[in-house]
């Protein structure tokens, strides 16, 4: 990041940093792997199917990070087993965001999101019907930036969202189809079809409008081409299986191999290097690895270091969330 402090701050900022005393103490008072007050609200917005805001809270009220985000579920028609369902999110910082922001990181931390939160499409539970999937729009505001830290804050409320995302319930809905030559097989067939059943097997060979979340002993090869809601009410509706699958995202900066969390916009703008890290199962595993505003190489035993040091974070932070 362009540096927006002068060449006597940065000095300042950077000499706490890569103090020799351990740990070091940061121009703010805190140690290098304190979070600032995050206030994190659920349900902010009746108009998404799940939504949060999060905020990261400074000593001065008009110095914070605030991001609200919302999650809208869409039905799309593709083929879950070859493509599975789609996540797409985007980022927008409005005018008075950019105020204190040397560029608009817009476009840069959509990508990172995308990368991100994208393999979550792999999800059965995203699967419709042989047709058809959900689709989950993420969209996050940034409404100030000025504490830093945007990243994780967006992605904080992010996981917040998802987990109280809640997918409507549906049942699929297809048509038997049967040979001439074939003896038809014994089926169960939905009673509130309007069409009779022996004039459809005369005219058209499908035997008839079946559910496929059925039990059934025969084998069958059909598969359901359309869907229906069971229940349109949202606050009915199932919330997603895979929450241990939602990554816990971190971003670690660093200074002369020196590691701390949640920088200020004037920490960000010394440091040498970032990495945002992607953390799944509770800091068990690392899904995903970013190296962003590098300003030079990072060592396999620094980078080692680094994910086992984020692994801790992303374990405490993923019981606070």
């Amino acid at each position: 990041m362009t540096s927006m402090i002068s060449t006597a701050e940065a000095s300042f900022f950077s000499d706490s940093l890569s103090s020799l005393d351990t740990p070091s103490i940061r121009a703010d008072g805190r140690t290098p792997f304190s979070y600032r007050p995050i206030n994190l609200i659920e349900d902010v917005s009746v108009q998404c199917n799940g939504s949060a805001r999060c905020q990261l809270r400074t000593s001065s009220e008009n110095i914070l990070t605030d991001v609200i985000v919302g999650c809208k579920l869409e039905v799309e028609q593709r083929d879950f087993d070859i493509h599975g369902a789609k996540i797409e999110c985007s980022v927008d910082f409005p005018p008075a965001a950019l105020i204190a922001l040397p560029y608009d990181p817009a476009q840069l931390y959509t990508s990172y999101l995308n990368m991100i939160y994208g393999p979550l499409g792999s999800s059965k539970q995203l699967r419709i019907s042989s047709t058809h999937a959900w689709v989950i729009y993420i969209d996050a505001v940034v409404i100030s930036a000025s504490a830093g830290n945007a990243m994780d804050v967006i992605c904080m409320a992010v996981h917040k969202a998802l987990c109280n995302l809640k997918l409507p319930k549906t049942a699929e809905v297809g048509y038997q189809r049967t040979k001439a030559t074939d003896t038809a097989v014994p089926i169960e067939v939905e009673t509130s079809s309007s069409v009779p059943n022996d004039s459809m097997v005369a005219e058209t060979g499908i035997q008839g409008l079946l559910w496929h979340n059925r039990p059934s002993k025969t084998k069958s090869s059909s598969q359901a081409y359309d869907f229906e809601l069971k229940d349109t009410d949202a606050e009915h509706g199932d919330q997603l299986s895979i929450k241990d699958f939602i990554p816990i995202v971190i971003t670690i900066n660093l200074i002369d191999q020196k590691m701390f969390l949640d920088a200020t916009l004037e920490e960000e703008s010394i440091s040498s290097n970032k990495l945002i890290l992607a953390y799944t199962e509770v800091g068990k595993k690392v899904a995903n690895v970013i190296q962003t505003g590098g300003k030079s190489e990072i060592g396999f035993d620094l980078l080692r270091s680094v994910i086992r040091e984020g692994a801790k974070v992303a374990g405490d932070l993923s019981k606070q969330l």
